[in-house]
């Protein structure tokens, strides 16, 4: 089990890659205040098509569609910029159950002193997801019950904070607070079914702390991020059995959930000056803290590294890799009663390997075509649920290896 001292310790002194290709100049927003721009609306919009294979644990694949539009109208009133982003997005999908509209709209009010910026926000997010086929829902004629609980509505506020210590350096801060509400599932009840289909109502406190230092061409980012959640209707596991006391004949639960997360990061980038290309690379060390009994608990290693390329006016290209190696504490599980032996190893292990390409073609300076892809490959030694072997007298059949893969293309419309 990690210590909780030791997370606290790590998120004062640790640090977070950010994505960070600006340069040291005053950020658009603050340079529109400057130059007495009163308003200002910026957005864009994409459609497109393609096809996915794969959601997670739940197997299928079939051409998909998309449609999203982000905008965001400002206004500068003296010294207070008020900024109104709104991001809505559509997957439609086809032969297959997995179609999405998410969205996020936020009301902004920042103020920009000359080295640097405080914002405060609020707002509202969320995802709508129906009928996706519940892969802990099986039924008698070997399909699965289509559910709506992976949908959900969560609202937020948040501050946030820049400054520039000196020229090469920039310190940042952010917090926010969500709280989330999902849709219960209607086969959902936190006695007879306390672990498979909760609900994911609850909240989170989420902070981050950066300082990126630039010299030349070469620009590194050091920081952390630490998040600790609370879940409403998910009962705590008790150590190596995963259970949570919650059973027919009312047996008393254990506590509501909880847990920490801190990840303490660092990246570099290197882009040379008039060089048609930039690259990163960076590490972050996850530790999750089940502040219960540590059935959750575990410790992440995960490299990343980038490449973007400028060939010529024709086309841009950006190639992302990322690896996530968890390595859970030794109460996640115990082999015994109805649990069998890991597939491999002495110790729960979770494995997830991911890659995208983004290439972009310039028709005009507001319309690009854009063609892009993703792939994430999880292998795993814990146990597939196999039915009526584990979990014990059960009908659920996963396999907790998986492979998803997405290709989509479309056109890019952008305006100032």
């Amino acid at each position: 089990m990690i210590a909780i001292p030791a997370l606290l310790a790590l998120f004062t002194s640790g640090a977070s890659a950010q994505e960070d290709d600006g340069q040291d100049a005053a950020p658009p927003k603050k340079q529109a205040a400057e130059e007495e721009d009163r308003t200002s609306f910026e957005g864009k919009a994409f459609l497109g098509g393609g096809a996915l294979a794969g959601e997670g644990i739940i197997a299928g694949a079939g051409p998909v569609a998309v449609i999203s539009a982000q905008a965001e109208p400002a206004l500068a009133l003296g010294p207070v910029l008020i900024a109104f982003p709104v991001d809505l997005s559509h997957r439609q999908t086809f032969g297959i159950s997995l179609s999405e509209l998410q969205g996020e709209a936020a009301l902004e009010a920042g103020v920009h002193p000359d080295d640097g910026e405080i914002a405060v926000r609020g707002g509202i997010r969320g995802r709508y997801r129906p009928g996706w086929p519940d892969p802990y829902q099986p039924q008698a004629d070997g399909t699965l019950l289509p559910t709506d609980r992976w949908s959900y509505v969560a609202g937020f506020v948040g501050l946030d904070g820049r400054w520039d210590v000196a020229k090469p350096v920039r310190l940042s801060a952010d917090y926010e607070y969500q709280r989330l509400d999902s849709k219960d599932d209607p086969n959902f009840d936190p006695v007879d079914h306390p672990t498979h289909i909760p609900p994911e109502d609850g909240w989170a406190h989420a902070g981050e702390v950066s300082l990126r230092l630039r010299s030349g061409p070469l620009q590194v980012t050091l920081g952390s991020t630490l998040e600790w959640k609370g879940y409403l209707l998910r009962y705590a596991r008790d150590a190596g059995t995963g259970l949570t006391h919650a059973g027919p004949g009312g047996d008393p639960p254990n506590p509501l959930y909880r847990e920490i997360v801190a990840e303490p990061a660092v990246e570099a980038r290197l882009a040379p000056k008039g060089a048609p290309w930039k690259v990163r690379a960076g590490y972050g060390l996850e530790m999750q803290e089940d502040l219960f009994e540590g059935y959750y608990s575990y410790l992440g290693h995960n490299p990343t590294a980038g490449l973007d390329l400028a060939l010529g006016e024709v086309c841009e290209v950006a190639v992302r890799g990322e690896v996530s190696l968890r390595t859970y504490g030794p109460d996640s599980y115990a082999v015994g009663g109805s649990h069998p032996a890991l597939d491999w190893g002495d110790r729960r292990v979770d494995r997830r390997y991911g890659g995208s390409v983004d290439l972009d073609f310039p028709v005009t300076r507001s319309w690009i075509v854009s063609v892009s892809g993703d792939a994430l490959v999880r292998r795993t030694n814990f146990p597939d649920y196999v039915p009526g072997v584990f979990p014990a007298g059960g009908a659920v059949d996963i396999d907790w290896d998986y492979e998803d893969l997405r290709v989509l293309a479309g056109v890019e419309y952008t305006w100032r």
